[in-house]
């Protein structure tokens, strides 16, 4: 194997691979990669589209190139302003607290009462 096919073999990943590299689960990306790489689609997400893959309604294996899951994951992590933000796992008990405390009568009231004044407009 020459030095320009082992680099070119490691530049490509499979279903299972792609996910990892994506950050979503693997039945994530199984279900949903046609609709994130088409733009007519409203869940476009600008997901780079397979360079190989099967034909519709056959079986076969579907496969990306690593730089190119990589660029679109490092885009999104700039424009969400996501990656080394993540939340602190000692910290993740917060989540669950602001969750619980946003549903009291009090919060649940002024949500009602900003959804009529919503619907008057």
């Amino acid at each position: 194997m020459s030095l320009a096919a082992a680099a070119a073999a490691a530049d490509v990943l499979d279903l299972h691979a792609a996910a990892a590299e994506a950050g979503v689960h693997y039945d994530t990306l199984r279900k949903a990669w046609r609709h994130w790489c088409d733009p007519a689609h409203p869940a476009f997400c600008a997901f780079p589209a397979p360079f190989r893959y099967p034909p519709p309604g056959r079986r076969g294996r579907v496969v990306w190139r690593r730089s190119a899951v990589a660029a679109w994951k490092e885009g999104r992590e700039r424009a969400f302003g996501l990656g080394a933000q993540a939340p602190d796992p000692a910290q993740a008990h917060v989540s669950r607290q602001r969750a619980a405390a946003s549903l009291t009568p009090a919060v649940l009231k002024q949500r009602a009462a900003l959804a009529r004044m919503m619907e008057r407009a």
